[in-house]
């Protein structure tokens, strides 16, 4: 469940209708501190290495 996850934690979202019992669609969520949840795109092998590679280019090196 998307209250049950830990800051850091990625999860797929699954959808539940009155005809799809559970349907997962393939987003990928990521969480940061509670209440904050991010769409850091599709399920795929290469998504989390994207998500990270534009974390890092995007870094400020004043923070270090």
């Amino acid at each position: 469940m998307l209250y049950e996850m830990e800051p850091g934690e990625t999860g797929s979202l699954i959808v539940f209708t009155p005809i799809l019992a559970r349907y997962k669609i393939g987003d990928l969520v990521r969480a940061y501190q509670i209440p904050y949840f991010r769409c850091t795109g599709r399920e795929r092998w290469h998504t989390p290495l994207l998500h990270t590679w534009r974390l890092l280019k995007n870094l400020d090196p004043d923070l270090f």
